[in-house]
């Protein structure tokens, strides 16, 4: 079931508010698992370490430019739970015009019953359209887990900023800047002195060639505090990789 992204059902108990139980999107971010819905061909680092789905029950309301959603979850991105303990998410949206808002919150154990260790993580992220042709996203991802049952708190953080151009009904742009920094380790193993401390950047340029398929390509460039990366065999601190697809929907 690992490759399963969404198997859900839902009911509307009154107006505006729902149930639903199963394999759900996430709801942190805004890039999902589906590549041709996303302004970029790679996703960003706090995309790739956080959720992309989730299983649980969750209910969420809706009332004018707000919604509301509370969540029981299986744990951290599991279909199948690692231990007896259930996780707990938040998330409050805002949305009207050219503005959405959205804060969602994470809270649970993501170690065996006989090492728990709590987990907090907080996703904040703001899009603005500001014409039919430019469109910005901001992320920013904190979190925090204990390091052993107990004790005190490894912190990690990440953000990224991308535009988005719509040149024409053929082409698009999108820009992206970012960083990601887990000095201590909690999701991103590298055994280096100051962990995953990463900023990079991307420009990515897609051809729609119908409304099923685009064409896209994308440049990336990764520069880190540490040799995290490897070329040739050997370790070094920057990464840049050319990335193309041909995304087609059915």
């Amino acid at each position: 079931m690992q490759h399963v992204y969404q198997a859900s059902a839902g009911v509307q108990l009154v107006q505006n508010l729902w149930i639903d139980a199963g394999i759900f999107p996430s709801h942190f971010g805004i890039e999902t698992a589906i590549g041709k819905d996303q302004w970029t061909l790679t996703r960003s680092l706090v995309a790739e370490n956080s959720p992309y789905f989730e299983t649980g029950v969750h209910t969420s309301y809706s009332t004018g430019p707000w919604g509301f959603g509370f969540f029981v979850l299986n744990g951290w991105q599991n279909i199948r739970d690692l231990n007896s303990n259930k996780a707990i998410g938040t998330q409050i949206q805002y949305g009207k015009g050219i503005l959405t808002v959205n804060y969602s919150t994470f809270f649970g154990n993501e170690k065996p019953d006989s090492t728990p260790r709590n987990r907090m993580f907080h996703d904040i992220y703001v899009i603005v359209a500001l014409s039919k042709v430019v469109s910005i996203s901001g992320i920013f991802d904190i979190g925090w887990e204990q390091k052993v049952p107990g004790g005190s708190y490894a912190r990690w953080d990440g953000a990224s900023l991308i535009t988005r151009l719509l040149l024409s009904s053929k082409f698009a742009m999108a820009l992206r800047g970012e960083y990601y920094d887990d000095p201590q380790r909690v999701l991103v193993t590298t055994g280096s002195p100051h962990g995953y401390k990463t900023l990079g950047y991307s420009l990515g340029v897609d051809y729609i060639v119908s409304p099923l398929a685009t064409l896209r390509i994308e440049g990336k460039h990764y520069a880190a505090t540490d040799a995290i990366f490897a070329r040739e065999g050997m370790p070094v601190a920057g990464s840049t990789i050319l990335t193309s697809a041909l995304a087609i929907s059915f």
